[in-house]
């Protein structure tokens, strides 16, 4: 009895079924990092769509009190020498800091562009040769108007920023608001209207044109 006892030995757990084991272990914690790093991206995705709105709005409220200010002494937006009064001022008013400096896409090129937070290229893929924002001097009654161009958002960007360049807080002397290939309208362009107007990019789309009184009320 007691050399049975003595010589039963414990069943040993084998390598393979432990290493088997530990793949398992291994791959519910790949999983959950996995998800983990998913999330923080969206998170991360999120706030910095929010950062670049919001740099937007306020990039297009200094513009317009630069370009007012740029131009108090005079009844008409000057174009420049030779131009056409719907004459394109984007490259014209970055070289005499009107625009932002932050704006300017290359410096080093024969004429300047400027772009949003967004950058070169726009929601759809397509490289935005003129930059994704422009100023002209919407060519109408004696140029006392100027247009802000801006271009390639994503639709979720267009919805949120339509609105909010058109509401409160924005500089008075707003006169028109046309959303893609939309007719102009009055501003303010609720939420419902910008669901409506905003599409999936595609090409330069979607664009957002605001015509501005060049004189304060």
């Amino acid at each position: 009895m007691s050399l049975s006892l003595l010589s039963f030995k414990r069943p040993q757990v084998g390598k393979n079924s432990r290493a088997g084991y530990t793949l398992l272990e291994m791959g519910l914690v790949m999983i959950v990092m996995v998800t983990l790093f998913a999330s923080l991206w969206v998170v991360v995705a999120l706030v910095t769509q929010s950062i670049y709105r919001k740099q937007t709005v306020n990039q297009i409220l200094l513009t317009i009190n630069n370009v007012r200010d740029f131009y108090t002494s005079s009844l008409r937006v000057q174009t420049p020498a030779g131009s056409s009064a719907a004459a394109d001022l984007t490259n014209y008013l970055l070289r005499r800091g009107v625009l932002l400096p932050d704006q300017i896409r290359d410096r080093t090129a024969a004429v300047w562009v400027a772009d949003l937070p967004w950058g070169p290229v726009a929601a759809s893929g397509t490289v935005m040769n003129e930059g994704g924002f422009a100023i002209d001097a919407a060519g109408i009654d004696s140029s006392r108007f100027f247009r802000l161009t801006l271009r390639g958002l994503s639709r979720s960007n267009c919805i949120t920023l339509s609105p909010a360049l058109t509401g409160v807080g924005m500089p008075e002397g707003l006169t028109s608001v046309t959303i893609n290939d939309n007719a102009p309208s009055q501003p303010p362009v609720s939420p419902d209207q910008a669901t409506i107007e905003c599409v999936e990019p595609e090409g330069l789309a979607n664009t957002i044109e605001l015509v501005y009184n060049l004189r304060r009320a």
